[in-house]
C-alpha cells in the first residue's frame, strides 16, 4: 500500500488519476484534465480581485505562486505527482485564459 493509499480515500485518488488524463502531451505543450481545474481557478480569483488595481496582474502573481508551491511540495511529499517545466507553463496560461475570459463576460454585463 502506497503513502497516498494510506492517507488518500480511495475516491481522491481516482479523480485525481482521472484529472491527470492527457489530453495534449508533447515537447511542447502539456494539457490535461487539470488545465480545465486551473482555468476556473483563473477565472474564480479575477472574479474576488477584479475591482483592485490591477486584477490581472494580482491573478498572475497568485497563479505563479502557486505553481511555486506545488513545484517545491511535490518534492517534500512524495504522493505528488512531480510537474514538467511545459505543464508549470500551461497551468500558468490556462489560469490567465479563465481570468481573461472572466475579465470580458464582467465587462460584457455593465
Amino acid at each position: 500500500m502506497t503513502i497516498a493509499e494510506q492517507i488518500l480515500p480511495q475516491f481522491m485518488i481516482a479523480f485525481f488519476d482521472f484529472l491527470n488524463i492527457s489530453i495534449v502531451d508533447n515537447s511542447i505543450i502539456f494539457l490535461s484534465l487539470w488545465s480545465l481545474i486551473h482555468f476556473g481557478f483563473g477565472a474564480l480569483i479575477f472574479y474576488f480581485v477584479r475591482k483592485e488595481k490591477y486584477p490581472l496582474l494580482i491573478v498572475f502573481e497568485l497563479l505563479v505562486l502557486f505553481e511555486v508551491f506545488e513545484f517545491g511540495i511535490s518534492y517534500l511529499v512524495p504522493i505528488i505527482l512531480k510537474e514538467v517545466w511545459q505543464d508549470i507553463v500551461f497551468d500558468i496560461i490556462f489560469g490567465m485564459f479563465g481570468a481573461f475570459l472572466m475579465y470580458l463576460i464582467l465587462k460584457l454585463k455593465k
